[in-house]
């Protein structure tokens, strides 16, 4: 089956996490080697004490949430490359990503992962039918099928 609109969906949510990423990445390289970056969040802030609190669990958070986008990111690329063949598994991570997506505080991403994960449950496969089974709607259909069935049956008929 045709999965352009869940890889399209899919690599946009991979698309905004990696953006994400990179901006996160940007700032904590910035609050960690800029001194006017602590000054500014002193002034800015009233108590003093408090600012270099807020420094302090902002620089241990920001690793923790560069690891969780990265591997995010990771892993709908994985996810979105073998959807075709292993729809369960892809079904699993899409929703593990959002999962964790969600506490980046990236909601449009998860979101997206959301709904491509709800696209694969809905959307199944199509269903192969055996010949017994199937109507022909026209005669060269039938006399197709039954070429195809003496073929099978006559191992001298090529």
């Amino acid at each position: 089956m045709n999965r352009m609109p869940e890889k399209i969906i899919s690599w946009i949510a991979i698309g905004i996490s990696a953006i994400y990423f990179i901006i996160l990445l940007i700032s904590y390289l910035f609050m960690n080697n800029a001194p006017q970056f602590k000054a500014s969040l002193k002034s800015s802030n009233q108590l003093g004490a408090n600012a270099d609190q807020t420094m302090a669990q902002s620089q241990m958070a920001m690793p923790v949430l560069l690891g969780i986008l990265g591997a995010v990111v990771i892993l709908g690329i994985i996810a979105t490359l073998i959807m075709k063949k292993k729809r369960v598994l892809c079904i699993c991570l899409f929703f593990v990503i959002a999962l964790l997506v969600f506490f980046t505080m990236n909601l449009l991403s998860a979101l997206l992962w959301v709904v491509v994960a709800i696209m694969l449950i809905v959307r199944n496969g199509k269903k192969h039918t055996t010949h017994q089974n199937q109507q022909f709607t026209n005669k060269e259909q039938d006399m197709n099928h039954q070429h195809q069935q003496k073929k099978e049956n006559d191992p001298y008929i090529y």
